[in-house]
């Protein structure tokens, strides 16, 4: 198998342009216009905003739907569900031949829209007068406090699911950063993280959206991620269907060498560069990209690592990427040395300014089996620095704390990650089986009152704390008890939810084993 990797003349180099799509008198594409056959060398040709306009109406949850054709939230009413397209459009701020061209590359064209230009024209003109534009003439930019831009909508009807990459872990539009002591395998867990979204299969036991994957690299050359990925196929013995799909939806840019900073320091200011922008323009033009991964921090960020100012910066270049290409962004990071003698992963464990991490939506963190846990699940020393935890310690759309265990496995000179499944086996002493009992108890007096986070942080504590325990003894407790089926995480109920106050954010809480 030879992976996907993008060649970097560039550092994106655009494709040579194909012919143009014939036009009609009005200056738009005539017919159903061809997108998906010409999107990588549109940009050039039409501009990123028609592009970024086409590929939010397909991603969007509000309008995928209609988008592709689907009439049935306009009562079956083909040309409701035009004007209302046609409005968001010109809300865009795109004019009449965009619109035109947009519709043609939706599930909406037909040849109404063709042959009648009293209707095309009309429906067109209804939309731009309803956003308060007038035909022909270009909205007047404002700012970022436009009343427009604030405007808000309300339904009572229920919400669709959140549109997770991977479920309770990666959404699209938000950025995710791992961090890990060098050597922890965290390139490699976002190699095995990709080929799981251009598959379509689990990670970390988590369901996944199948989706296109870039991946910035700046430490590894062509020939290593080469090997890297074909040692992925090999081992997981992958179909040529699977290969073909791993090699049509992964671009990974072997960026060893290049300049790839998005910040640049000039003098005693640091100021965004180009870079962001080169990969907007790419991933909107690649299209369907569910997941872009920054590897690593140290070659993207330009600023002082531990100036706050310098990696808000970053992370806000970070954001607007995010934004733009509606990518969930996951942004490889190292681990301070002082953090080495830690026994539990947490957010201080990504290195630099807090700000790495206040504004992300996720922190994930990668550390090698420590001592104490190679007891505890009675691994030898000289085994233990086989297996790695993926720890999430921060995360906005689920549930924080959870920890996959990983094992390191030597396949064609590459160091493979597999999840495994650890269950406590040393001795318990009677302090923890007494708090395991005391959890269980709880639990089972209170059903889907608690989320793993709330249980710990309210009822811990030695002295005051219900547990009698600190929060480390119940974070043990509770993972023994999950792993041996004691206790389960399970989504709430409504009724669970008015009752005990629980948010929109909670998505699972605790509840005893069958």
């Amino acid at each position: 198998m030879t992976a996907n990797i993008g060649a970097i003349t560039g550092l994106f180099p655009p494709p040579s342009s194909p012919s143009a799509p014939s036009t009609n008198h009005r200056g738009a594409f005539a017919g159903p216009f061809p997108y998906d056959r010409l999107k990588t060398h549109l940009p050039e040709a039409l501009g990123f905003e028609l592009v970024a306009s086409i590929e939010y109406m397909r991603l969007s949850p509000d309008w995928s739907d209609v988008f592709c054709g689907d009439l049935s939230g306009y009562g079956g009413d083909h040309s409701r569900a035009d004007l209302a397209v046609c409005g968001e459009l010109a809300r865009q701020g795109l004019q009449g031949e965009a619109i035109d061209t947009v519709i043609r590359a939706s599930g909406l064209y037909r040849q109404k829209w063709e042959d009648r230009a009293d209707y095309r024209d009309g429906t067109i003109g209804k939309a731009l007068a309803a956003a308060g534009v007038k035909p022909g003439v270009s909205p007047v930019p404002t700012g970022l406090l436009d009343p427009q831009n604030g405007m808000i909508s309300i339904s009572t009807a229920v919400p669709r699911p959140r549109d997770y990459t991977v479920e309770d872990l990666l959404v699209p539009g938000k950025s995710v950063v791992l961090a890990g002591f060098g050597g922890t395998s965290k390139t490699q867990l976002a190699i095995h993280l990709a080929a799981s979204i251009a598959l379509g299969t689990p990670f970390a036991g988590k369901p996944v959206k199948q989706g296109s994957v870039m991946m910035c690299l700046g430490e590894e050359d062509r020939d290593e991620i080469t090997r890297r990925i074909n040692a992925i196929a090999r081992h997981q013995a992958l179909s040529a269907p699977q290969i073909q799909l791993i090699e049509q939806n992964i671009l990974a840019f072997p960026l060893v060498g290049h300049d790839t900073r998005l910040s640049i320091k000039n003098g005693k200011a640091v100021t965004e560069s180009k870079f962001g922008q080169e990969i907007i323009a790419t991933a909107n033009a690649v299209g369907n990209v569910r997941l872009l991964v920054l590897d690593h921090l140290g070659l993207f960020h330009g600023g002082d690592f531990n100036a706050r100012e310098d990696a808000a910066l970053t992370m806000r270049i970070i954001n607007h990427i995010a934004q733009e290409t509606h990518a969930a962004v996951l942004l490889l990071a190292h681990t301070p040395k002082a953090a080495m003698q830690q026994e539990a992963s947490d957010a201080s464990m990504v290195a630099g300014s807090t700000a790495f991490v206040d504004q992300s939506r996720g922190a994930w963190v990668l550390a090698t089996m420590r001592e104490a846990e190679a007891k505890a699940f009675v691994v030898s020393n000289a085994d233990r620095t086989a297996y790695a935890s993926l720890t999430i310690v921060k995360n906005n759309y689920g549930p924080t704390g959870e920890v996959t265990w990983l094992k390191r496995v030597p396949f064609d000179g590459v160091g493979l990650l597999e999840r495994v499944v650890l269950t406590p086996q040393a001795a318990m002493t009677k302090a923890a089986a007494s708090t395991e009992m005391k959890i269980v108890v709880f639990v089972a007096s209170n059903p889907g009152r608690y989320s793993r986070t709330k249980l710990r942080d309210r009822r811990s504590g030695k002295t005051s704390g219900t547990l009698k325990a600190s929060k480390a003894e119940v974070d043990r407790a509770i993972d023994v008890l999950l792993a041996d089926g004691r206790l389960i995480n399970r989504a709430p109920s409504a009724q669970e939810r008015a009752d005990y106050g629980l948010g929109p954010r909670v998505t699972n809480v605790l509840d005893v084993g069958p």
